[in-house]
């Protein structure tokens, strides 16, 4: 039976992106600072309620996108509750992950902070260097814990068969085909004189066809949108995604015959079909990467929710949040 290993990366965990409000904030939460009120102690250090601002304000917007005008009246407390129990986990993890001995951490936390400084200049321009390093330092313990074997997850080929046998039925592929084309737009009040024009240029292309000259080269002197470089290729289309009259052609007409010319909203067209790929059966193959990636994010959720579970059962925390 294979099994294989799925590293954890850093942006995989949606914990860590705490950390980008998290870190500052919590390297300032000093003694100096009385009046800041504490909305949680975990082991004794302090989360400061400022800090769930920036989250609080992402959840109540993610409520008011969600359920519009039904909103509940409380909605701001139910976002400053889950705040609260991301930061507390995420504390949790960085905690756990101090105990790690990492060889050249304050070189990582020099290169980190450097790197830090190029890509989000304007969310750092206003943080002190030792709150730079602080939040690096943070980041760098935390993402190595993560990346731990324990922490990986590990799939079988049989989890994988299993999964796909399970889903078979949603896993079909539907009829496709290959199309290049050639278009002569034809807007919808284009006098007659406009539309006769329009009709002797598709008539004289689809005759260059006629007569031997590539379908790719006359659509890149003749046709008129962006696909004209490319020789009219459009790639693979399904039903539903063209015109009807388009459609209707493209998908009865056999690979490697010219179309009579179409008319559409759009305009004039010829088509060639390039191929067709049936309605079908998705193989195991085929879909191994996709129940790879499926099964990793539910493994990596299930490690990460047992950590914090055992973690929590460990700490001390309180929550001083009215």
């Amino acid at each position: 039976m294979k099994t294989a290993i799925v590293k954890i990366r850093f942006f995989f965990w949606p914990i860590l992106f705490l950390l980008l409000s998290l870190g500052p904030a919590f390297a300032t939460a000093t003694a100096e600072e009385p009046k800041r009120e504490i909305a949680a102690k975990v082991n004794g250090t302090p989360i400061y309620l400022d800090q769930l601002e920036g989250q609080i304000k992402a959840e109540t917007k993610k409520y008011e996108r969600m359920m519009g005008k039904n909103i509940p009246e409380n909605v701001e407390n139910i976002a400053q509750r889950k705040a609260l129990v991301s930061f507390i986990d995420s504390e949790l993890i960085y905690q756990q992950a101090r105990k790690l001995d990492i060889d050249d951490l304050e070189k990582q936390v020099g290169e980190r902070v450097k790197t830090l400084k190029e890509k989000y200049p304007v969310f750092f321009q206003d943080r002190t260097e030792q709150e730079i390093q602080d939040w690096a330092r943070r980041e760098i313990f935390t993402s190595t814990y993560l990346e731990q074997p324990e922490m990986q997850p590990i799939i079988s080929d049989d989890e994988l068969r299993a999964l796909y046998d399970k889903q078979k039925d949603s896993f079909q592929r539907k009829e496709t085909v290959h199309v290049r084309h050639i278009i002569v737009l034809t807007p919808e009040d284009a006098d007659e004189t406009a539309q006769k024009q329009a009709m002797e240029k598709i008539k004289e292309a689809r005759q260059k066809i006629i007569d031997g000259q590539p379908f790719a080269d006359v659509a890149k002197e003749y046709s008129e949108d962006n696909a004209a470089q490319g020789g009219g290729d459009i790639g693979f289309v399904r039903k539903g995604y063209m015109p009807g009259e388009f459609e209707k052609i493209a998908f009865s007409l056999e690979p490697g015959k010219l179309s009579d010319i179409i008319h559409t909203s759009h305009g004039l067209h010829i088509l060639e079909v390039v191929e067709k790929s049936p309605a079908g059966q998705l193989s195991f193959e085929s879909m191994r990467d996709f129940l790879t990636q499926y099964l990793e994010e539910q493994k990596r959720k299930k490690i990460l929710d047992d950590l914090v579970a055992r973690l929590r059962k460990q700490a001390d925390i309180q929550v001083l949040m009215k």
